[in-house]
């Protein structure tokens, strides 16, 4: 009990990977997954010392090297021993935990994977918000009254929906608002330090909300909290447009055909960014963009 006790405590110095797979493998009876479990988060300690390591001044890592990891590698040899000696319970009932944590593993790092992939996909195609600002001043571009929100995860670029808009419906509202948010690292971000707003010119925007990682973000209910004589915010005034990348498997270089796939699907399936952002649906729009990973 004291072991498990202490592996218990040990889980919460882990990433959420870590934690998700040693309590998946903790879910069958001590026989089954009691060295398993232990020798994964022992290992995942280890890979932190060597990670923390790799990032420290010169000195400390003179006497990391010389004293911690000599000792890492003491320890890792007894797990090592301590490991192979169950595994004669895998069979016996030990394979379902693993096999849990490996459809988990594989479900977590080809999201990462694809969102990593969709975003260099957006990054080939973008432009910036200078030079589309300049090419409206070349068109003659009807302005239509109101205000529209344009959402985009990088400040500086014009969003895929309004380059799509402007392309199929060559039409503009008075005021457009191209709007970021942004996670910091600290968990809560004052309502001073909230927002940051760049005027463009010729009614252009730019927005960048901030809310901490243990925040949940409300846009509207930031955008009211902006105070400037050049932009004011009237919800009954403002249409949210925000885009709808539908993801599409290819040949490209990049990711298995069978995990771009598997995206495809958990991008389907994922939470909404107007409900995430809380954006009123009955002002919100969706631009359906079709990208290739």
């Amino acid at each position: 009990m004291e072991r498990h006790e202490r592996s218990r405590v040990s889980l919460g110095a882990n990433p959420v990977l870590t934690r998700r797979c040693a309590l998946e493998l903790r879910k069958l009876p001590e026989q089954h997954f009691e060295g398993v479990a232990e020798l994964f988060v022992h290992a995942q300690h280890g890979r932190g010392l060597v990670a923390g390591v790799h990032h420290a001044a010169f000195a400390a890592r003179v006497v990391a090297v010389a004293v911690a990891v000599p000792l890492t590698a003491a320890f890792l040899l007894i797990d090592l021993a301590y490991f192979a000696s169950n595994l004669f319970k895998i069979p016996e009932g030990g394979w379902f935990p693993i096999l849990i944590a490996a459809v988990i593993f594989t479900a977590m790092t080809t999201w990462k994977k694809g969102r990593q992939l969709l975003g260099s996909r957006l990054r080939a195609g973008s432009l910036s918000l200078e030079r589309f600002i300049a090419s409206v001043h070349q068109r003659d571009i009807v302005r239509v009254p109101g205000t529209a929100v344009y959402m985009f995860s990088r400040p500086g670029a014009t969003p895929p929906a309004l380059l799509a808009n402007m392309r199929h419906n060559e039409v503009l509202h008075e005021r457009v608002a191209v709007l970021s948010v942004l996670t910091t690292a600290e968990p809560r971000v004052p309502v001073s330090r909230r927002a940051d707003v760049w005027s463009l010119g010729d009614g252009f925007f730019q927005i960048v909300l901030r809310y901490g990682f243990m925040e949940r973000p409300n846009v509207p209910e930031g955008l009211m909290s902006i105070i400037r004589s050049d932009f004011g915010f009237d919800p009954e005034d403002t249409v949210w447009i925000l885009g709808r990348e539908t993801v599409l498997a290819s040949d490209l270089p990049g990711m298995l055909l069978w995990r771009e796939k598997l995206f495809s699907l958990m991008a389907r399936n994922a939470t909404p960014p107007s409900r995430y952002f809380r954006l009123p649906p009955e002002r919100s729009l969706e631009i359906g963009i079709q990208i290739e990973i």
